[in-house]
């Protein structure tokens, strides 16, 4: 999902959103104020996690998922 990004320099601001993710306070997001490009990934019903799960290719680590995004 990161690899096809079609900007220059890829997403500046990478958010994943499920059940499963932590609760973000105002001055974590307040540090990407003036962002160009923002990637916004919605777990669906499984999270961010069950996905990751079926994507065999992306050799990511379940325990790893909230590495894979600024905000989680």
């Amino acid at each position: 999902m990161f690899n096809g990004c079609p900007y220059e320099g890829g997403y500046d601001l990478k958010l994943g959103t499920n059940d499963n993710g932590r609760i973000t306070d105002y001055e974590k997001i307040r540090k990407f104020a003036g962002f160009k490009h923002a990637l916004v990934f919605f777990g669906g019903l499984g999270g961010i996690e069950s996905i990751i799960e079926q994507e065999e290719e992306s050799g990511a680590k379940l325990e790893e998922v909230a590495k894979l995004f600024d905000i989680y």
